[in-house]
Parts: C-alpha cells; structure tokens; sequence
C-alpha cells in the first residue's frame, strides 16, 4: 500500500544557494471515488453528500466537483469520507470528483442525479382526528426521484411528526 511522502522544498534565487528551512511538501496515493451517500437532490442545491472511496488520508485543500462547479469540501478521518454539499444546478446527472489539494481531481465518474423540485399540491383526506392514523394520499409531482420517503406533519410551532411513505406514482405519495 502506498503511504503518504514528505519531502522538503527548498527555494533559490540564483540557483546556487538554497533555503535551509525544510518546508515539507507531501505525496499522496490517488484518490478513488467509489460511493456517494445521497447520490441525489434537488435542482436547488443544499444536499449533503457523504464521498467515500479510497485514499482519502493526506489531503491538505478538500474540494468537490459537481459536473463543472466546484465546492468546499470536510474530511472525515473517523470514516475516511469528504463531505460536501451540492451547488445549484440544472436536472440530470453529473459526475462526482474531488481533490485533496484543490488542483487535481479524481476521474472516477461516479453520478449525482439533480432533480427538479418537488410540489405538492393537495392532500385527500386534508384532516383526521389528534390521535393520528389517517391514511392520506398526498397528490403533486415529482415524486419519482426519490429513494426514502417521509412525510413530515408540523413544524414552526407546532412539534414534527415525520412517518414513512410509500410512492405510488411520480404524482401520489401515501403516508398516514
């Protein structure tokens, strides 16, 4: 396995004479993407996305690479990740890539699928009893790009109650 090299770098202006301050510049093993945790999200941007691959360790300026635009990226020692999130973008897919020194990027081409926002329009039944337990049927469009469905009841004052959900059509969601 590869591990990270240090050497110094040292400076001159005349080509004889050299800095003594031994200044380390350090090689690293290429980095490889292999995953990401959410390969998809919104047109409008704001998704956090989890890169896991290989030989991530090293790195000194973290970036990632949605198609054409470039964004801050964390390292994640604990779990050998970056993570990034998504910029604002048309719908479609574009390749991932990072770079652990904000210069060269990875060619692994793995995929983030962008996707138009979401509307809902109505709900049928649109009220239940407190206790909870109403089926609904949440009608809209844009449904058919997701991957874990939930349906979130309240927010702002009143608590959350998030529930599973099950797509039905890119145009209809149940959840009760």
């Amino acid at each position: 396995a590869f591990r990270k090299h240090s050497v110094s770098v040292e400076v001159s202006l005349n080509n004889q004479e050299h800095t003594q301050d031994a200044t380390a510049f350090s090689y690293y093993a290429a980095p490889v993407v292999s995953q990401l945790l959410f390969d998809r999200g919104p047109v409008s941007g704001g998704t956090s996305v989890a890169v896991s691959g290989s030989s991530f360790r090293g790195g000194s300026v973290f970036r990632c690479r949605f198609g054409a635009q470039e964004v801050n990226a964390t390292y994640n020692n604990y779990h050998d990740q970056l993570h990034c999130v998504t910029p604002p973008a048309g719908a479609g897919g574009v390749a991932v890539e990072v770079s652990l020194n904000g210069q060269q990027f990875t060619t692994s081409g793995v995929m983030f699928e962008y996707y138009a926002l979401v509307n809902v329009s109505h709900l049928v039944p649109s009220a239940g009893p407190r206790a909870g337990g109403t089926a609904i049927t949440v009608f809209g469009f844009g449904f058919g790009y997701g991957r874990d469905y939930r349906c979130r009841f309240g927010g702002g004052a009143i608590a959350d109650a998030v529930v599973v959900a099950t797509v039905e059509s890119d145009s209809t969601i149940a959840c009760s």
